[in-house]
């Protein structure tokens, strides 16, 4: 485990994340809000049978789409916010989840899966880790599958400001594309060129709407 997937572990095992799951501001409850309707929408019209959550933590992207007729299995890296998704979907038999680094996923995994997203702004935690991530992510995603990351605009930092230090997250510094926190921990924002850019390096199409003022939406798929 490199030092940032240490970081973010323990980030995501201490209990802060869901501290700001219910402490959020508006702009904030908004993107999630539309978010978790774009994705139930999405799967609904896209009709996968098995999808993947990469960073699921503890359930917010899997419980929209919790009751379709598919598989949905759940991959993060903190097994607290897995046991407190577990305690969530107990008694699903169609979601499963696992302690697993979104960079090496397992061998056999190959073809997988119809869809693998990445919600909740979680990709902009991923410095360093971001191309292995999505490379790992087309390995499992089935070849006319598509690959889904949800990520902050431009526009976000202020929002990201007024929310971190809401819940006294120290911000060490905000002046770029990345917010970085005293605990080592950074969350990205993103412009249309960065994913148009993100697509490219990998050889993939994208189609990226904009979910709210503050958020993308970044549909990846192999070329036809």
């Amino acid at each position: 485990m490199t030092g940032l997937q240490t970081k973010i572990r323990e980030f995501f095992n201490s209990g802060i994340w869901t501290s700001m799951l219910n402490h959020t501001v508006d702009e904030i409850e908004e993107y999630h809000m539309k978010e978790a309707e774009w994705l139930r929408e999405f799967m609904l019209q896209y009709k996968p049978g098995r999808v993947l959550d990469v960073g699921c933590g503890s359930g917010e992207s899997i419980a929209p789409i919790s009751d379709l007729e598919m598989e949905i299995y759940g991959i993060d890296i903190a097994e607290r916010q897995l046991e407190i998704a577990a305690e969530r979907f107990q008694g699903n038999t169609n979601v499963h989840l696992m302690q697993c680094d979104a960079s090496q996923m397992p061998a056999d995994w190959t073809n997988k899966f119809d869809v693998a997203y990445c919600m909740g702004a979680g990709f902009g935690n991923m410095e360093g880790l971001q191309m292995d991530v999505l490379r790992e992510m087309i390995r499992v995603t089935k070849p006319n599958g598509r690959i889904v990351i949800s990520v902050y605009s431009e526009h976000a930092k202020e929002a990201q400001r007024a929310w971190y230090t809401s819940i006294g997250l120290q911000i060490v510094d905000d002046s770029g594309d990345c917010t970085l926190f005293a605990n080592g921990m950074v969350s990205e924002r993103f412009t249309k060129g960065k994913l148009y850019a993100l697509a490219e390096r990998l050889g993939l199409e994208v189609e990226i709407e904009e979910l709210t003022p503050i958020a993308y939406i970044a549909v990846f798929h192999q070329k036809v």
